[in-house]
């Protein structure tokens, strides 16, 4: 990252990484709004989360600071739709230490039980740190074994079909026909000239107060409708236009988190078969199943 190597830290003096500068672009803040941080459990990992969430008032609008914006709010959400509103995993005890927990699960007898982690016991003679991916016993809600996988191969394998998806999908994004102009621009502007009209006419007394909220939360559904739809056309003409990311030349100066995001963002699970036979690779018993795009995470 440039920054880091100009020698630029954060407000208090660390050093800069993707994560926490997409972080801080994820704050509502920057675009003028108040906000919130938001932990919960994360259902796909089991993990902690966190997000930020937009302070909104009584009357369902954004509540506004008293401090200078960086962006304006239509650029924070097309930045939004550029690097993801996802839930980042969070740090505590919880947070997942290898990269394919919460994405393995079993496939011997439709078991479907996301695989656990197990340390090499010094018998094995494997080298130091070395640990398996494996279905829990019965107790703990698996089948028992039969689907244990070596977890440094099983990682590799997990990285290859992430970054092969995500080069897939980036060749077809750059083979997009992308308009030049958006073609709801039109429709949004009306949309948003009704929303003034009718906190004009609640002002001044023409609208009941049952009448103005109705209107609100029609207006407003159809105006993120159309900002939603302007923004994934914003990320197309970024993605088509802008330099891509090299994930492949990239990978090894991720952090681990970054990582686990990627592999949460392409994938919702990876079948493991159990063993046939010795010696075979351990990617073919993986089963990859992709997200679909879209598919929230």
């Amino acid at each position: 990252m440039a920054w880091v190597e100009g020698g630029v830290t954060s407000a208090r003096g660390k050093q800069w990484t993707v994560t926490k500068l997409k972080n801080v672009l994820r704050n509502p803040r920057i675009c003028g709004y108040r906000s919130r941080k938001v932990r919960e459990a994360n259902p796909n990992t089991g993990g902690e989360t966190e997000r930020w969430e937009i302070v909104y008032s009584d009357d369902g609008s954004p509540v506004r600071g008293q401090w200078e914006k960086i962006l304006e709010v239509d650029e924070w959400w097309a930045l939004m739709e550029v690097i993801g509103e996802s839930v980042e995993p969070g740090f505590g005890h919880n947070s997942r230490k290898y990269l394919a927990t919460g994405t393995l699960r079993c496939d011997k007898d439709e078991c479907g039980a996301s695989h656990r982690v197990l340390k090499a016991p010094k018998s094995a003679n494997k080298p130091e740190g070395f640990f398996y991916y494996a279905c829990p016993d019965k107790a703990q809600g698996g089948c028992g074994g039969g689907t244990k996988i070596a977890g440094p191969e099983a990682d590799e394998a997990i990285k290859q079909l992430v970054i092969a998806k995500y080069e897939e999908e980036a060749a077809a994004r750059k083979a997009e026909a992308v308009p030049e102009t958006w073609e709801g621009e039109e429709e949004l502007k009306r949309v948003r000239e009704d929303l003034e009209e009718a906190k004009e006419a609640r002002q001044e007394r023409i609208l009941s107060k049952e009448r103005y909220f109705a209107l609100l939360h029609e207006y407003t559904t159809k105006e993120r409708r159309l900002e939603r739809d302007r923004n994934r056309w914003i990320k197309q003409r970024y993605a088509v236009g802008g330099k891509p990311v090299d994930l492949r030349a990239d990978w090894d100066g991720l952090t681990l988190v970054e990582r686990r995001a990627y592999v949460e963002q392409t994938l919702t699970a990876v079948l493991v078969a159990p063993a046939v036979g010795r010696g075979k690779p351990v990617h073919t018993r993986l089963t990859p199943l992709f997200r679909s795009e879209g598919e929230s995470t």
